[in-house]
């Protein structure tokens, strides 16, 4: 059974990384894949909900540190070295279109997924009119390290799971706290 998982994840990864393949994409998807680029949308991003919404926006940001810093221990210390699955871009397949340099060994979770869904988990709990860009960008993110040839679909899939899993465990620690009450008000 697992072995037909595997296979099924390859043919989801070579549909993915070469059969969608096209120019735009091919730029477009490096570009999107690099946690480099996201860092002055995220700056600002966080300077805005601290100025538009205050101590609940601060409350926001923590509560999101919060949940990277779980999602990213487990991801990248735990889950990766136990299951030692490697990264399309050390697997030696037929037909890689590498699009950015291989990464860790190691992929299974990804890092990438967990953050971006973990994120629009907790950001679209406190500010549910934006909810679904958060889960449309985070799609986007996620589909772009299977596309650049770093992430099998399966290592996305379980990371998204990841994300949101520990995105709700987080919020659910802070809903028991005083300030449950920032959770309650939506812009």
């Amino acid at each position: 059974m697992l072995d037909l998982l595997i296979q099924l994840d390859h043919k989801m990864f070579s549909l993915l990384n070469q059969g969608v393949a096209n120019p735009v994409f091919d730029f477009v998807m490096p570009f999107i894949t690099n946690q480099n680029n996201w860092i002055l949308p995220i700056l600002f991003g966080f300077a805005y909900l601290g100025w538009k919404d205050g101590k609940r926006g601060l409350f926001a940001i923590g509560i999101l540190f919060a949940t990277f810093i779980f999602t990213d221990v487990v991801c990248a210390q735990i889950i990766k070295p136990l299951v030692g699955r490697l990264r399309p871009s050390h697997d030696n397949l037929e037909g890689l279109r590498l699009l950015v340099g291989a990464g860790g060994q190691f992929g299974f979770v990804s890092n990438h997924a967990a953050n971006s869904f973990a994120a629009a988990f907790v950001l679209g709990s406190f500010y549910k009119k934006i909810r679904v860009p958060l889960f449309v960008l985070a799609t986007v993110i996620a589909f772009s390290r299977i596309y650049v040839g770093v992430h099998y679909p399966a290592d996305i899939i379980v990371g998204a799971l990841v994300g949101i899993l520990f995105g709700g465990l987080v919020l659910k620690l802070f809903s028991q706290s005083p300030w449950k009450t920032y959770l309650e008000k939506d812009i």
